[in-house]
């Protein structure tokens, strides 16, 4: 299996990355899987999971994506075949960088090492793109979907995703809102060569 990741803030540009991606994938017919959060968020029916826990609650939110999510690439990497690409938009760069001490999230001590253990320990992409936009720009496109910015807690979440992926830049490409689709092509091909 080959894992590529797309990361970043919050319209940053992520989902646009990941479906250039997989229609790349698609019309090559290269065996994929294509992994969203927002196709469980869309088909959710409630914000509850039950009378007692509610996924507007951060902790279970966040505890419970971050066990989903790397609980779905390890039963890929048991379950598909070895030539297929999972791409995966958000993955365990993001449970990092959102799961800091100075997040917006009410998280305990425990909670947060949690994460953070689990991030390390999960299966690590093959290539990971960050779409790196300019908070200017992340800004003017969550109010104009009616989302919240705030600038200090999204400066600090950036300083923790350019944190982590330093430390792995052997497989992080960083992007930009004016990187074409044709680089970003050539990057996955250039990979897959390798595989």
């Amino acid at each position: 299996m080959i894992l590529i990741s797309v990361e970043g803030l919050d319209s940053s540009g992520k989902t646009t990355v990941a479906e250039t991606i997989v229609t790349y994938l698609r019309e090559n017919r290269i065996e994929h899987l294509y992994l969203h959060e927002g196709e469980l968020r869309r088909d959710a029916k409630s914000p509850f999971l039950s009378p007692f826990f509610s996924l507007k609650d951060p902790w279970v939110r966040d505890l419970l994506y971050a066990a989903l999510t790397i609980s779905t690439v390890q039963n890929c990497l048991s379950k598909v075949p070895p030539n297929t690409v999972v791409v995966i938009d958000r993955y365990v760069d993001s449970l990092w960088a959102y799961t800091d001490e100075h997040s917006n999230y009410e998280l305990s001590e425990y909670v947060r090492e949690f994460v953070h253990a689990i991030s390390f320990d999960a299966p690590i992409p093959n290539l990971t793109f960050f779409c790196n936009t300019p908070l200017t720009e992340v800004e003017r496109r969550r109010t104009s979907l009616g989302e919240s910015f705030n600038l200090e807690f999204e400066r600090h979440t950036l300083k923790q995703f350019r944190e982590r992926l330093g430390r792995a830049q052997t497989r992080v490409v960083e992007i930009h809102p004016e990187t074409s689709s044709v680089d970003i092509i050539n990057e996955v091909r250039n990979r897959l060569r390798r595989f």
